[in-house]
């Protein structure tokens, strides 16, 4: 497992992230150690949504799309299965996600533009590079968003943001969308994913290890 955090290289860039970040209270080591405190929370919520469908997948395989329906989580966030490749689909997708994740990546920081994002991940698909970049407006969230966010940017090595009319899917209400009226997008959907392990982690009743971590970081 690779972390690897980069700032920019032209001096002016540089500058101005480290201005924006003094602005939020943060130092460039801040953003390093971000990131860095980040990787263990993102593996623990894809792990909390591998767990679900991962017992779903284990049933038998003529019951494991009734497994699938009898999953709350996994209806909201994916849809209706009638087939057993949905299944199958969703838990080797999101499988892949947490085994990519846990061997490392690349964040380049960059600083807010007038429309940047929080975070954006360049090139191909399917790339075996993985390395996205992190906004200063990303940098600032709290450590369990943006591990959610990472996981999100990683799924991009498969998936493009999808989208519901002319709008990308983003946040929890626009996954549900998708998944209610258009599941085979949902299973492919980055943001679905995230959604869904962020979903579960909270299910799972792992709550108190956010407050717990929460109050670590801030001590």
């Amino acid at each position: 497992m690779t972390i690897r955090v980069i700032t920019p290289s032209v001096r002016s860039r540089r500058n101005k992230l480290r201005d924006q970040l003094q602005t939020a209270g943060l130092s460039m080591a801040d953003a390093h150690q971000r990131v860095y405190d980040a990787y263990p929370v993102a593996l623990e919520l894809l792990d909390a949504g591998f767990e679900i469908i991962d017992e779903v997948r284990q049933a038998p395989r003529q019951d494991r799309v009734d497994a699938f329906m009898a999953e709350p989580l996994l209806v909201e966030f994916f849809g209706e299965a009638t087939r057993v490749r949905h299944v199958n689909n969703v838990h080797r997708r999101l499988e892949g996600l947490r085994d990519r994740v846990e061997r490392g990546f690349t964040v380049a920081l960059k600083p807010d533009g007038k429309k940047t994002p929080l975070a954006q991940t360049t090139g191909a698909l399917n790339t075996t590079r993985v390395r996205f970049r992190l906004y200063t407006r990303g940098i600032r969230l709290d450590i369990w968003d943006l591990a959610a966010l990472i996981n999100h940017e990683i799924g991009h090595q498969w998936f493009k943001d999808q989208k519901l009319g002319t709008e990308p899917v983003y946040g929890t209400q626009a996954a549900r969308d998708l998944a209610r009226y258009h599941p085979r997008r949902a299973r492919k959907s980055t943001e679905n994913y995230e959604q869904f392990c962020s979903a579960a982690h909270i299910a799972e009743g792992l709550q108190s290890n956010r407050d717990d971590l929460e109050v670590f970081l801030a001590a």
